[in-house]
């Protein structure tokens, strides 16, 4: 089950299981960590 953390034009970010947060890009690809916030900076 996810939860919806924060969502703008398509992306968006969710908490998985076990706490990790996911990224999900405007192409659909997911990520976590570093990379991910370094997209969401760029998509932004």
């Amino acid at each position: 089950m996810f939860q919806l953390l924060w969502s703008v034009l398509g992306r968006h970010w969710y908490t998985v299981p076990g706490g990790r947060k996911v990224y999900v890009g405007k192409t659909g690809q997911e990520l976590t960590g570093q990379t991910a916030h370094r997209l969401c900076s760029k998509e932004s």
